[in-house]
């Protein structure tokens, strides 16, 4: 990704229509200096990868997930039914990103805030079948 561009792009009205879809022009590397940036980013990232460095200082992110996986009844490994109850243990539920049988490719903190979502869900109908 390259950071503080000198390229600049428009942004401009597509038609007379004040609500309509504004035609954008990013204008991405139109600069000298941007590619140049950006190609020698390319390099270094390149001689990084090639000397083995990343496999000797990576390290975990700290989103740890995907410890109680969530399945059905037929998922030996699941840990969690389908409304977040924890298998043979009565009245408890895990509503937070470990019960993704895998983790997502972007940042956990939309899907966690789904589970929540979910969760109370679960919990009103529940507690409306039992009360």
């Amino acid at each position: 990704m390259l950071c503080g561009t000198q390229s600049r792009g428009s942004i401009r009205l597509n038609a007379s229509d004040p609500h309509g879809n504004p035609k954008i022009d990013h204008n991405y590397l139109a600069n000298e200096l941007d590619v140049a940036v950006l190609a020698e980013g390319c390099r270094y990232v390149n001689e990084i990868v090639t000397e083995g460095i990343c496999k000797a200082t990576s390290r975990t992110c700290y989103h740890p997930a995907s410890t109680c996986k969530m399945g059905p009844d037929e998922d030996e490994e699941a840990v969690v039914d389908p409304r977040l109850r924890v298998r043979g243990v009565k009245s408890l539920r895990v509503a937070d990103i470990s019960i993704m049988p895998k983790l997502n490719n972007g940042h956990p903190q939309a899907p966690a805030y789904m589970i929540g979502e979910k969760a109370a869900q679960l919990i009103l109908e529940d507690n409306r079948i039992i009360g």
